[in-house]
């Protein structure tokens, strides 16, 4: 799942000195430092995102298990302390979200899982999460709820709030399309100042599956839904389930069948409003006409957001067509004073081996208009050999920032690189003091002077390391 990254810091000082008891309350944590979370499920904890308000509080969602195969929601929440990086942070313990004990299928048993977060202009956080039936008698479901950190003054809360349908569950978004093999894997985008209680909610509905002797055929559709929350007491207002793609293939050999998420979107808006989508695609032959090898891209789309309608379409290999092109992470800036998005994709050589490839582009989009200049293939230090995983992308007004988990034989760690409007890239790698750590979220946040970014990862456990937590690490970019 991608974040709508923090666009810029508005009255930063200003908003600060309304924080209620800021000024008093004893922090837990400063940047520079490396936090690991705690869980309310069976020690693991795994799939965590992040997402920052512009008061630069932090929320990481997760899912861990709860019991046998069942898995639960959570979610720690993170309050800054004032405009300065050495004012610190206060840590929430987790909270349950999506709790599978209260078997809402009534078959037993539910699992909740792959939750993404998003921050909203008004500063209150939106989490969704898909909800399954574990005996598969019953359509998945989509779930939503808002965190609130701060009032409309921006006041931090004596605690932070959850706004849902009761303990454990949340707002139904959608209990109509089909999960599949591969789960909804939703992505949230917020829309901008000008409607602050808005987010688009993008997923995928498994339209088709087809198995034959030597292959597995799937087609997809992505669906977009849009809420608006005004109350803070009420369920969001609920637009119509449109589907903006249709036609997806994703495919198998049934010698190296896939396993875990099929086609996994991801969305941000651009600087004039339009809706920016990323998607793989896997298609083998015969497949809606397609002949020859099989083939892996990258599919990035753009719409007009009301009403729907594809502005531009862009395709994107990597060094081979039969090679798996996945998990596109999409970034923007609403900050960065042109209409570009970053894009972040890996290659993988067969599902089964251990070398990837992690690519990333730059598209400038026309403002206003359909229309893009060719996307620039942005570098990327591949001198430790061909075992990146995982990338993800993030900006912000100053900084653009590329991330990859790199496995060495003994050790999994980020490496990263950065540049701004100056600079040359840069690479470093992010110190986390954590063994395997892999699958990076990252949201950017600039200071006056600054960028600090804060990554949630997952890595071994501290006391038990065969099994994975989530962490956060919050760290001066430059």
């Amino acid at each position: 799942m991608a974040t709508q990254f923090l666009q810029s810091l508005i009255s930063l000082s200003a908003a600060f000195l309304l924080c209620g008891f800021s000024a008093f309350a004893q922090a837990d944590y400063y940047v520079g430092d490396t936090i690991e979370f705690s869980t309310l499920g069976l020690q693991d904890a795994d799939h965590a995102v992040i997402a920052v308000n512009s008061f630069g509080d932090a929320i990481v969602a997760n899912h861990t298990t709860f019991a046998g195969h069942s898995k639960a929601v959570e979610v720690n929440i993170l309050l800054s302390l004032g405009p300065n990086p050495s004012d610190g942070f206060k840590l929430i313990p987790p909270k349950k979200l999506g709790d599978p004990t209260l078997d809402i299928y009534g078959y037993g048993g539910d699992s909740c899982l792959k939750p993404d977060a998003e921050a909203m202009s008004d500063d209150s956080f939106i989490i969704v999460w898909e909800r399954r039936e574990l005996s598969n008698r019953h359509p998945s479901r989509l779930e939503i709820c808002r965190i609130f950190t701060r009032d409309a003054a921006g006041n931090l809360l004596p605690q932070p709030t959850i706004q849902t349908a009761q303990f454990g569950e949340g707002y139904i978004l959608d209990d109509t399309s089909t999960a599949g093999d591969g789960g909804f894997m939703p992505d949230i985008a917020a829309c901008d100042s000008s409607n602050p209680t808005a987010v688009f909610v993008v997923y995928v509905h498994e339209a088709m599956k087809k198995v034959r002797p030597a292959t597995t055929y799937r087609d997809y559709e992505i669906r977009c839904r849009k809420m608006n929350w005004n109350s803070t007491s009420q369920a969001p207002l609920l637009g119509n389930i449109t589907t903006i793609q249709s036609g997806i293939a994703f495919d198998n050999n049934a010698g190296s069948p896939y396993e875990g998420g099929m086609v996994l979107p991801d969305a941000v808006f651009d600087d004039s409003g339009n809706l920016v989508v990323a998607y793989e695609q896997y298609i083998i032959a015969p497949h809606f006409g397609h002949s020859g090898a099989a083939k892996g891209t990258i599919q990035v789309r753009r719409y007009a957001s009301s009403p729907f309608a594809e502005m531009d379409a862009l395709e994107f290999t990597g060094y081979a067509d039969a090679r798996l092109e996945r998990r596109p992470m999409l970034a923007s800036s609403n900050a960065d004073s042109n209409n570009r998005v970053l894009l972040g994709w890996v290659e993988r050589f067969s599902d089964a081996a251990i070398a990837h490839r992690a690519h990333f582009r730059s598209i400038r989009f026309d403002t206003g208009a359909a229309g893009h200049t060719p996307p620039v293939t942005i570098p990327w230090d591949e001198s430790f050999g061909l075992e990146d995983d995982l990338p993800q992308v993030a900006m912000s007004g100053r900084t653009q920032f590329l991330i990859s988990s790199r496995s060495f034989p003994n050790q999994i760690s980020l490496i990263s690189s950065y540049k701004n409007a100056t600079a040359q890239m840069t690479t470093n790698q992010v110190n986390t003091g954590v063994n395997y750590s892999w699958r990076p979220s990252v949201v950017l946040y600039d200071f006056n002077t600054f960028t600090i970014g804060f990554f949630a990862f997952e890595g071994a456990d501290t006391n038990a390391p065969s099994l994975f937590k989530t962490f956060l690490r919050i760290k001066k970019i430059q």
